[in-house]
């Protein structure tokens, strides 16, 4: 059974641009209207939204209220492919808005941290519902973090 954490920090109220139903657990980022949100992944990046603001929590529709933890413990979709989940790793944007181990990075996109995984290691491939501690950064030229692989 996996652990949950709550950290008492509440997530932010934002307006669904497009319909977010089957994305709950996934990124999101600024959408071009004020106050909406929308898809993100590490695809999106851009000058409008680099950085995806949190991860929805909801399943929203177009134009329905989205619950969105921008900073703190949030279950989020994570993606395992040839690195491996370790408690403690560092996670970035991965494809479909789901958060993967940062291995080798290669990209601007893929240098900007979206938080650390807190759960049990996990080594098969495929995507999960675990636990990151949200809190994106943007990289700093020169500078490294760990590998997770």
């Amino acid at each position: 059974m996996a652990n949950y954490y709550s950290d008492g920090i509440e997530p932010v109220s934002f307006t669904a641009d497009v319909d977010l139903t089957s994305w709950q657990y996934r990124l999101v980022g600024s959408a071009s209207t004020g106050g909406n949100v929308n898809k993100w992944d590490h695809l999106s990046w851009g000058t409008a939204s680099p950085m995806p603001i949190g991860v929805l929590l909801n399943d929203p529709s177009a134009g329905q209220e989205a619950s969105v933890k921008t900073f703190g413990f949030a279950k989020t979709v994570i993606m395992v492919g040839p690195c491996t989940a370790n408690p403690g790793s560092w996670m970035r944007s991965g494809s479909n808005g789901t958060a993967e181990p940062a291995s080798v990075l290669t990209s601007a996109a893929q240098d900007a941290m979206i938080g650390r995984y807190f759960g049990a290691k996990v080594t098969s491939t495929g995507s999960f519902i675990g636990q990151i501690f949200f809190s994106p950064v943007l990289p700093i030229s020169g500078s490294a973090l760990p590998s997770a692989s």
